[in-house]
């Protein structure tokens, strides 16, 4: 693995777990997102829709840590969409929740498109830059992966508090 591919691996693997923990919120609590997407689009969206996305997320996250690689790209895809979501939602109902999380959801904000776009471009790195699985990943780290391991949930655990946070910036154009 190249060494950016090797320093690229704990963001990467962060975003996949994110992707899964609010994958798991949409399957809990789906109507936030449901709500979400029917006020970007000005129809219903039925809250089964809300759970497949959610799937889609968790099984996203999963299969690109465990495998890597073009998956990466797949994963990136994915965040930038959920950007341009961001904007769509500011832009059509900004008082909308987001619908990422669950209850715990709030207003789009900044910190929803800085996570997205920084998620979306370390994934693309990581793709572009031949990043491996996660065994072949954790299989070079120290005490067998588990600080690794560790940071990457905090770091996931750290995103879900900045992304539920409600710091709007009243300044921040409509």
């Amino acid at each position: 693995m190249k060494p950016i591919a090797a320093i690229a691996s704990g963001p990467f693997l962060s975003a996949c777990a994110l992707l899964c923990l609010t994958g798991l919120a949409k399957l809990r609590q789906p109507r936030p997102t449901s709500a979400a997407m029917s006020g970007a689009f000005h129809r219903p969206v039925p809250d089964g829709v809300a759970r497949l996305i959610g799937l889609y997320e968790i099984a996203l996250g999963l299969g690109a840590a465990v495998v890597g690689g073009g998956a990466a790209m797949i994963v990136a895809a994915t965040y930038a969409a959920f950007a341009l979501f961001a904007l769509l939602l500011r832009r059509t109902a900004p008082d909308a929740a987001c619908g990422c999380l669950g209850d715990r959801s709030t207003r789009v904000s900044f910190a929803h498109l800085v996570c997205a776009a920084s998620a979306a471009a370390i994934a693309a790195l990581y793709a572009l830059t031949g990043g491996s699985g996660a065994r072949t990943v954790l299989v070079h780290q120290p005490f067998g992966g588990v600080p690794l391991l560790t940071l990457v949930a905090c770091c996931a655990a750290g995103a879900t508090l900045f992304l539920g946070a409600s710091n709007e910036e009243p300044s921040w154009p409509h």
